[in-house]
Formats: structure tokens, C-alpha cells, sequence
């Protein structure tokens, strides 16, 4: 297949993924739009391994992350949203990666049960989904045949639609990718995460009571 797709597309390939999504949940509308939206996060997952495996400074990669997810929880607060943000989970999973390459397997058990029980975005599945996308690089059918399963059992794990099976469609584009960075818009997708929720939640507000 061919490597066309650097990591600044694939990134926008996400965000328009999870746009998608997100008007699909705001103005309830039809699972398409769900269905849709379920590229991002294995997208997502991707490629933080990729920057975990690249950077020149996981700590601050890490705090990164984890400081924008804090930063992010705040408008859901204030939305009533109970999950941890897509932000925080990525955090979490970043730091079973850092447990899985030091053999601290206590951290890694740790942070599966965390994933399990608290209301992490994803929970349990998104931190599997991290682990194989890290242990499992360029070994695509397995890979394949792991995000499927894993998938299948979110049903069961985490509570999750039958149409989270549909993010197995991310992988051709997973697969495309050239080991580029491309393109370096960081604070952009850092910024978008909150605003376009912040966005998509008042319109849907104001039509439903224009509606009215």
C-alpha cells in the first residue's frame, strides 16, 4: 500500500473524523455520523506512539498532554460531561507505554484497572488500542486482527456501541502513513479539542430552543 500520508494529515483526518462525530452526538443525529467519527481515535493512538517513540522530551511530551487534557476537562465540567477527556486518556495511555518499555508491569496493571473503572473516553479499550498500536508497529495483520478483537470486547469492557467495530476503517489510513511528521501546527490541535466542542454544543443549544 502506498505511503502517502504524512502525521499532519493524518491528524486532520481525525479532527474531521471527530467533528463529524460530535455534531452526530450534539444534534443527535443518525448512527452514520457516529460511525464516522470512529477513525479518530485509533488515528489518535497512532500517533502518540509515533511521538513517544520520536520525541527528545517525553516528560514534557507527557505533561503536555496531560496539562491540555486538565485544561480541556474544564468547558466539559461545565457541560455536565462525567467522561475524561480523549486528552487524559491519551496521558494515561502514554504513561503504560513508558511502564511497558521500563518492564514496570505493576504501572501497566495499574493503568488498565484506572482505565477500567474511572470514566476515562475509551476506557479500558483506548488504552489496549494504545499498547497494540506501540507493540505492534508494522506487524499489520496482527495488528488488524488485534484492533478487531479488542473492539469486539469494548462491547463488554467498556460499554461501548457495537459501531466501535467500525474503527477498524482507520487502519488503511494507519497503514499509508510515511513516517513524516509533516507539517507542524501543534498548538492548533491542542486549541481545536475544546473550541469546536465549546462551538458545536452552543449551536446545538440555540437550535433546540429556537425549535421550541
Amino acid at each position: 500500500m502506498f505511503k502517502k500520508l504524512d502525521g499532519f494529515t493524518l491528524k486532520l483526518i481525525a479532527l474531521l473524523s471527530m467533528t463529524i462525530d460530535h455534531i452526530g452526538v450534539f444534534f443527535y443525529l443518525d448512527s452514520g455520523w457516529r460511525i464516522v467519527g470512529r477513525l479518530a481515535f485509533p488515528i489518535f493512538a497512532f500517533l502518540l506512539t509515533e511521538g513517544y517513540r520520536h520525541t527528545h522530551n517525553r516528560k514534557k511530551y507527557f505533561l503536555t498532554i496531560a496539562l491540555s487534557g486538565v485544561i480541556m476537562q474544564i468547558p466539559l465540567f461545565f457541560m455536565q460531561e462525567p467522561m475524561f477527556n480523549i486528552f487524559l486518556t491519551l496521558a494515561l495511555g502514554m504513561l503504560a507505554l513508558y511502564g511497558i518499555e521500563f518492564k514496570n508491569y505493576f504501572l501497566v496493571g495499574l493503568i488498565l484497572l484506572s482505565a477500567w473503572i474511572f470514566p476515562f473516553d475509551y476506557g479500558l479499550y483506548g488504552i489496549l488500542l494504545i499498547i497494540g498500536s506501540y507493540l505492534l508497529k508494522n506487524r499489520w495483520l496482527l495488528f488488524s486482527i488485534y484492533s478487531l478483537a479488542i473492539a469486539f470486547l469494548s462491547q463488554y469492557t467498556d460499554h461501548l456501541s457495537v459501531i466501535q467495530l467500525y474503527a477498524t476503517a482507520a487502519l488503511p489510513f494507519i497503514y499509508m502513513y510515511n513516517g513524516q511528521r509533516g507539517r507542524s501546527w501543534k498548538w492548533f490541535f491542542y486549541i481545536y479539542y475544546p473550541l469546536h466542542i465549546i462551538i458545536i454544543n452552543n449551536l446545538a443549544t440555540l437550535v433546540m430552543y429556537l425549535k421550541q
